[in-house]
């Protein structure tokens, strides 16, 4: 019976034993609830007292109770197992989709940069684009610039004969630039006749191709009646070196600013003969003058410009033209003709400077210049010997330019017409394209019916320290 029992305690001790770590096992997966009725169980199994007579109803009672503890173990082990796959499967859901979220994040993204970058990459095309049409177009622009332009007649009139010397220059000069920019031009010689002028103007109204005239007068009072012709053709006209005179059928005019030249010849004088100087010292100089021809509106403007500078040395006294001779009436020489300015300053000579020449001799061209030196030689006076006054000339012609180097010119005023005719070549070519063009000056040039809109070109005053540039220039 003893050993008997002992056996009974073994088999007891090692059931409850396994129902231990069953109830271990169990409580790390079972609920609360499921976790109370184990440990009522062992609770009861430990206070209950064991009897001989009822040991095999207690084992047989707690095999039962392992039995519906093991079942519902079971169960909610594969409830918990079920819970743990559904997240598992939840949360691989949940994954999948935020992988997908991200992919059309992604996709999203690039597609807003691929939109973004679209118009860049458009513009870039559309501008390749551009520029390989540019490129392509700019040869067919210039063949029909070209081809408009060579459809355009350009009528150049001069006044002189054709192998004058500056005249056949400035023809030369039109020609090449008007031709240069794709025109067909004829010039015309006048030979200082002014009905073969108008004549001459006549002849090309006819041409449809016609489409501008430059004209430097023969007679610059003289083409009123062709002018109207001219204007009932729609054509417009240049009015060069020379304004056209009395009439409003002219559109502009291209010279050199006279007035400027004066200016410069009178500044020449002051800073030569140091009338500053002169001033101080309370000296005083004489100085005689010879200018442009009185029909001459340059001429005109030159003297302005001189006296400009030159009026201030008369009014304090440091300036004096003994012969009187001051004014522009008084001083002109029609035509500028170099025999009559020779002969005005013998007579000037004669009567006002026996024992001497004057100091300085201001004129407006260089045959006016010449014609001074011609009348100081017959004189007897010597260039470069004391005594030999300071004499300017205007032009640089080529004879005035020796001077100037052998010292009988202080100096003379150039007026370079290749720039002049270049000038007016780009005033045509401007109003031919249908544009407006450049005007220096609005207010000096009045021809009697209106103020003419005038481009004017540079000059350059040479003397013996710069004459060299003439010969460098191939001038």
């Amino acid at each position: 019976m003893k050993n008997k029992k002992i056996w009974y305690s073994i088999i007891i001790f090692f059931i409850i034993s396994l129902v231990i770590v069953e109830v271990i096992d169990i409580k790390k997966k079972n609920t609360p609830k499921e976790e109370n009725v184990i440990n009522e169980q062992v609770t009861k199994i430990d206070q209950t007292e064991i009897s001989d007579n009822t040991i095999n109803d207690q084992i047989q009672d707690n095999l039962v109770e392992q039995e519906k503890v093991e079942e519902e173990s079971n169960e909610s082990i594969d409830i918990n197992e079920v819970q743990v796959t559904e997240e598992k499967n939840k949360s691989i859901n949940l994954l999948e989709q935020d992988l997908q979220n991200d992919k059309k994040h992604t996709i999203t993204e690039s597609s807003k940069q691929i939109s973004q970058e679209s118009p860049k990459l458009e513009t870039s095309k559309s501008n390749n684009e551009q520029t390989e049409n540019k490129i392509q177009e700019q040869p067919k622009k210039e063949e029909e610039k070209e081809t408009a332009a060579a459809d355009k007649k350009v009528g150049v009139f001069l006044p002189s004969a054709a192998d004058d010397s500056r005249w056949a220059l400035d023809g030369e000069s039109f020609q090449t630039a008007l031709e240069g920019d794709g025109y067909d031009a004829e010039i015309f010689f006048a030979d200082e006749d002014s009905d073969t002028q108008v004549s001459q103007i006549q002849s090309i109204l006819d041409d449809e191709k016609t489409s501008a005239l430059v004209i430097a007068p023969v007679d610059a009072y003289g083409l009123n009646d062709v002018l109207e012709q001219v204007y009932e053709k729609s054509i417009p006209v240049i009015s060069y070196d020379q304004l056209i005179m009395d009439t409003d059928k002219i559109n502009y005019y291209v010279t050199f600013d006279t007035r400027k030249a004066g200016k410069m010849v009178g500044d020449s004088i002051i800073k030569k003969m140091d009338l500053e100087k002169a001033r101080e010292e309370k000296r005083t100089l004489t100085i005689e003058f010879l200018m442009g021809s009185p029909d001459d509106r340059d001429a005109l403007f030159f003297y302005n410009g001189v006296m400009e500078k030159l009026q201030e040395y008369f009014d304090d006294g440091t300036l004096v033209c003994t012969s009187g001779k001051q004014t522009l009436d008084d001083t002109a020489v029609m035509r500028s003709g170099r025999n009559t300015a020779k002969n005005d300053m013998a007579e000037i000579l004669s009567q006002n400077y026996t024992e001497g020449t004057p100091d300085i001799i201001c004129t407006g061209a260089d045959d006016l210049a010449l014609g001074a030196v011609d009348a100081l030689e017959d004189a007897g006076h010597v260039s470069g010997e004391e005594g030999w006054p300071m004499i300017t000339g205007c032009g640089c012609e080529a004879e005035a330019v020796t001077a100037v180097i052998e010292g009988k010119l202080a100096d003379s005023l150039f007026f370079d017409n290749r720039v002049l005719a270049n000038d007016c070549v780009t005033m045509v070519d401007t109003l031919l394209k249908g544009e407006k063009p450049e005007i220096s000056d609005y207010e000096q040039y009045d021809n009697g019916t209106k103020i003419v809109g005038t481009v004017t070109s540079d000059i350059q005053l040479i003397d013996a320290d710069n004459y060299q540039m003439l010969v460098d220039d191939g001038y």
